[in-house]
């Protein structure tokens, strides 16, 4: 990935932090958000953050509305606290369709949940057995899921930052064993 680079520092508390660079330049937060729709930049992300050693890990990140021109700083945590065996039976009600990506409200209605769908012969859990966790989905779906999904993110986050609010990342769910990456709102 020609002029891709990254930062990575490490924490005391099994944390990875990331920065991005493209020609030496720090991408900003509001630069990220564009750059999701480009498909090589979405494949260097995603390459580079499944590239850890933390195999059970989640994501968090936050794009404060007033501080969009800041680093964008994404943080890896590795966790021993997922389940062992996938399974999305608790988001069935939205599984009908053939999207690749879906997303709906929390039960609380504070997160929008956004869910790789199994499609594709991927009801075999050969296939998507992976997916209980960041980590396991960069590293087993197919190029183009992990592109929609990230895009999918993106047009969430767009529409969040619109109505002048803060956007908070993060993939941790101890209690449902399968990736469900919150968008809080």
């Amino acid at each position: 990935y020609s002029g891709w680079d990254i930062h990575k520092i490490v924490n005391i508390n099994k944390t990875k932090q990331y920065t991005f660079y493209y020609n030496d330049k720090i991408i900003s937060c509001k630069r990220f958000i564009k750059l999701l729709k480009n498909r090589d930049f979405v494949k260097y992300l995603s390459s580079t953050l499944a590239s850890t050693k933390y195999h059970n890990n989640y994501l968090n990140c936050t794009l404060l509305k007033d501080k969009l021109q800041e680093p964008l700083v994404i943080n890896l945590t590795q966790t021993y606290e997922f389940p062992e065996k996938t399974d999305y039976k608790i988001y069935q009600e939205y599984m009908n369709t053939s999207k690749q990506t879906i997303s709906f409200l929390s039960l609380s209605e504070r997160h929008i949940l956004v869910v790789p769908h199994p499609v594709n012969g991927e009801n075999d859990v050969n296939n998507y057995r992976n997916y209980r966790h960041f980590y396991g989905f960069l590293n087993s779906a197919p190029e183009d899921k992990i592109i929609d999904f990230w895009q999918k993110i993106r047009r969430i986050t767009k529409k969040i930052l619109l109505k002048n609010k803060d956007v908070y990342y993060i993939t941790h769910g101890r209690d449902v064993p399968y990736l469900h990456f919150k968008i809080q709102v």
